[in-house]
């Protein structure tokens, strides 16, 4: 349930995630998407979060080599 606290532009982007959720599962439902595929896009995301904190913590200041792979993710 979304809160009435919350600004309306915030509603409207938790509904439109809400949304494509619910896309997504049934997505894997029709066996559009096995769930191999979402464990392996699941352990990408878990190893490249460790990658950019040990890259931060370590003070590396290496590149991140998924920055362009991020923002192309963002613009869809």
């Amino acid at each position: 349930m979304v809160e009435l606290a919350k600004p309306l532009s915030d509603r409207f982007k938790l509904d439109a995630l809400i949304d494509d959720l619910a896309d997504d599962l049934k997505a894997l439902r029709e066996g559009r998407i096995s769930v191999r595929d979402v464990y392996k896009f699941q352990m990408f995301g878990y190893w490249a979060a460790i990658w950019v904190h040990l890259n931060r913590i370590g003070e590396f200041k290496r590149n991140n080599p998924w920055r362009d792979l991020v923002k192309e993710a963002r613009k869809q």
